[in-house]
């Protein structure tokens, strides 16, 4: 083979791999053309505008109930949905923020690294005060713990979900040195040796602790649902087949209570008067107990219909 036959042979090789690294850069900005486009940015910062006031009018609601009935403060799950309110409010400042690339680009370091650390405080402060109100429901209505046990872990709540919500992006944030923003995917980005270590970073500090809340959450939700679900069955089930009452077997008594009358006029010298009232009473039960006989000759006699 000539040189000339290797150096078209090598040109067609490099020409080849130029080829297939367009095509995956043109697949990369395929996946993020959605992002590039203004109705993304449109969508994400309606739905924020949309979250902060709802929130917003959730903590009126709340403030307005608790001047008129100071009772309320006492619930725990009021009090966490309030808290939750201002979580959520927060994250969509960030958002709204995140979504101005003018704003971003102009941020030092210092400043991007706020953001994030603010953007994911906001995250998983709510995520922590939801896995708060799951826990409560959990130990109160799955499990046989006392009252008196669970009522006195309602105090670390909030403050042990504002700890862990500020440390775990505290940490995160701490070893992104070099933090920049890139602008047409609307993220952060810092340089770091491995790509793992940067996802490994960014599960340890906020992925990890949405996964585990989302599947403790609906664990507990599908448990729950499940004894209700049961509770019901069994209440259907004394309805369609209730138990008889007790009644009692008039026939059998009147039987007894003969029998042993008249070994009482046999044994004894009984009035024919009083034996004859006794008749009549036992008579009159017997028609309460039995109404296919009829009364001949002094004698009630049973028959079948």
């Amino acid at each position: 083979m000539s040189d000339t036959e290797i150096g078209d042979l090598l040109q067609s090789i490099n020409q080849q791999q130029q080829q297939q690294q367009d095509q995956e850069q043109n697949q990369q900005n395929a996946m993020w053309s959605f992002v590039l486009s203004d109705q993304w940015v449109l969508t994400i910062q309606s739905l924020a505008i949309v979250s902060l006031l709802a929130s917003l009018a959730v903590l009126a609601f709340m403030g307005h109930v608790f001047l008129r009935h100071h009772k309320y403060l006492q619930r725990l799950s009021l009090r966490i949905s309030g808290y939750i309110a201002i979580a959520d409010i927060l994250n969509s400042i960030t958002q709204i923020l995140m979504l101005h690339n003018d704003l971003m680009i102009k941020q030092t370091g210092s400043g991007l690294r706020f953001i994030l650390w603010l953007s994911m405080f906001s995250t998983l402060w709510f995520v922590f005060l939801t896995l708060c109100i799951s826990l409560q429901l959990h130990l109160s209505t799955l499990t046989t713990v006392r009252v008196g046990t669970y009522m006195k872990l309602e105090k670390f709540y909030v403050p042990v979900s504002i700890v862990l919500a500020a440390l775990l992006p505290g940490i995160g944030v701490s070893v992104m040195k070099g933090i920049f923003w890139i602008p047409y995917m609307h993220s952060f980005n810092w340089p770091t040796p491995d790509n793992w270590r940067r996802k490994l970073t960014l599960w340890l500090c906020n992925y990890v602790w949405v996964v585990i809340t989302i599947a403790y959450c609906s664990a507990v939700a599908l448990l729950l649902s499940l004894r209700i679900w049961k509770m019901w069955r069994n209440s259907i089930e004394i309805i369609e087949a209730p138990r008889m009452p007790e009644k009692w077997d008039w026939n059998r008594l009147t039987e007894s209570a003969r029998s042993s009358a008249e070994n009482t006029v046999v044994g004894t010298t009984a009035s024919p008067s009083a034996v004859e009232s006794s008749a009549n009473l036992l008579d009159q039960h017997s028609v309460a107990g039995d109404t296919n006989s009829t009364l001949i000759g002094g004698r009630r006699v049973s028959f079948d219909p």
